[in-house]
């Protein structure tokens, strides 16, 4: 067991997720939230604290549905509603953890097209099963046997809250070391892994239909005359500036 990072799926909850988060201060430890972005709109201002705080946050669609069973544009729409909605509050970090772990080669492809990294897990500490603190040694006790662990864990369940920090020392005083998602899967956070989270100014937009790179440049820049610079800034996934295709994902510069 010689890292070990911590994912919380299916919030925000407004109780239990700042009790998580008080105890990943309290112990220095980041983590990454897989967010639903039906979460979001009462709840948003969890996820600045999260980057305040140096955890990061993905995306975890917005009604959490099974996507193989859904058509690709319901697909499509559970993703970028919900990256919509993570960009009121805070950059987008293009992570995603299809719920249930459910995806096949149409979703894996519907995925990579918008821009996302899949984040899956390899600890299932079953908290919302295992309860009130079942889930603690069953957790343990399967990274006991890992090198690597990427575990998975709900911050809307108030058991999950009550016990992390039972868990985190049990696994300290086993020899467990924390560290960041970067460390355990190779996936740099946005800007970096330097805690920061987003990289000064960057911004990122989701094409919708109908739209052009005059249009996006009034919506920024209050003008159409930068329509060129979003087009340089994107040349490698543009062909012809005077088309823009649904989904894409530009830099506003």
């Amino acid at each position: 067991m010689e890292k070990i990072h911590l994912t919380f799926d299916d919030g925000p909850h407004q109780n239990n997720t700042p009790r998580i988060l008080d105890t990943l201060e309290k112990y220095k430890i980041k983590a990454t939230f897989f967010v639903l972005g039906e979460r979001i709109k009462a709840k948003g201002e969890l996820l600045k604290r999260m980057t305040a705080e140096g955890h990061r946050v993905g995306n975890h669609t917005f009604n959490h549905k099974n996507l193989t069973t859904l058509a690709d544009r319901d697909v499509i729409n559970e993703i970028t509603s919900t990256e919509r909605a993570i960009s009121q509050h805070v950059n987008p970090d293009f992570i995603l953890r299809p719920p249930y772990g459910s995806r096949n080669s149409r979703i894996n492809k519907i995925i990579e097209s918008l821009g996302y990294t899949i984040v899956l897990w390899d600890v299932d500490s079953e908290d919302w099963k295992r309860k009130p603190d079942g889930w603690i040694d069953y957790g343990v006790n399967q990274i006991n046997r890992r090198k690597e662990s990427l575990v998975l864990m709900h911050d809307i369940h108030s058991t999950t809250a009550a016990g992390l920090s039972t868990f985190i020392e049990k696994i300290r005083n086993a020899g467990g070391t924390f560290c960041d998602l970067e460390s355990v899967i190779n996936i740099p956070a946005p800007g970096g892994s330097n805690g920061e989270g987003h990289a000064p100014g960057r911004r990122y937009h989701r094409v919708v239909a109908g739209e052009t790179l005059s249009s996006i440049s009034l919506k920024y820049y209050k003008t159409t005359s930068r329509w060129r610079a979003i087009y340089e800034a994107n040349d490698s996934q543009i062909d012809n500036p005077d088309v823009i295709h649904a989904g894409l994902r530009l830099i506003i510069p």
